[in-house]
């Protein structure tokens, strides 16, 4: 298994939350890249990583940086995605009640189900609230959070998006339609700021980029999502038609 970092203006921090988030999950930093949206950052990333992981100049923009990491790697390799601000890969409590830390044994449980099930990716639980999450591993229409996801390099159309906004619904949305089903632990999460802290896409993210790529892909795939504006703070989201088409329980813990 190969971890892929995507990353942009996070050379200060990246070792402290991510790259530190995977020692404590007993990842091996040689199998670690970061790739880079803008390669003159490069000496700073060497700086703040301590060359302790392999740094590779990709292209800017989030989406072409995965088409990138995905020409980088040969086929059929077993790549985790996970963002550069990852604070910690946590997992739900034996009494259900609260998360706990968690090492990467439900990556490698992921991709041994994709190989089992034939599909080529896997994600989790995109909400870090325990009251919501399940002790199981289930496959159905679900929203593939771009955090951390897992993916069989198998060389098909439906890994690659041309957009960066709402870039997980899409390649979620794509890969449903290709594979039928799209694998959840409902069981684990991921502490991180989404959106909050300096660095990463946001730098570039306006409210009319969210809510035309909220109105396309509900054009676009109108059987799986609706979008609507939220009450509270006005910005456009998706509603997934989850309930239209069946989810199956693949373990239960």
């Amino acid at each position: 298994m190969q971890i892929a970092i995507p990353s942009f203006r996070r050379a200060d921090t990246i070792f402290e939350q991510t790259i530190a988030s995977l020692i404590r999950s007993g990842a091996n930093l040689a199998d670690v890249t970061v790739f880079l949206s803008d390669p003159d950052e490069h000496e700073a990333y060497v700086r703040g990583t301590g060359g302790m992981v392999t740094i590779v100049d990709s292209v800017p923009t989030k989406s072409k940086n995965v088409t990138r990491i995905l020409n980088y790697y040969p086929k059929d390799t077993e790549i985790l995605f996970v963002d550069d601000d990852i604070k910690a890969f946590e997992k739900l409590s034996k009494d259900g009640k609260r998360l706990v830390e968690s090492n990467l044994d439900f990556a490698k449980k992921g991709f041994e189900l994709c190989r089992k099930l034939g599909t080529s990716t896997w994600g989790i639980y995109a909400a870090r609230n325990a009251f919501f999450m399940k002790p199981r591993i289930s496959r159905g229409l679900f929203l593939q959070v771009g955090s951390c996801w897992g993916l069989i390099n198998t060389g098909t159309d439906a890994h690659h998006v041309l957009t960066d906004e709402k870039d997980d619904y899409r390649r979620g949305f794509q890969l449903f339609a290709e594979e039928g089903g799209l694998i959840r632990f409902d069981y684990i999460t991921v502490n991180t700021a989404y959106y909050k802290q300096p660095g990463g896409m946001q730098e570039k993210r306006t409210d009319k980029i969210i809510e035309r790529a909220a109105k396309i892909l509900a054009e676009d795939y109108p059987d799986y999502c609706k979008v609507y504006q939220s009450k509270g703070k006005g910005t456009w989201e998706l509603r997934l038609n989850n309930h239209t088409y069946k989810t199956e329980v693949l373990e239960t813990l």
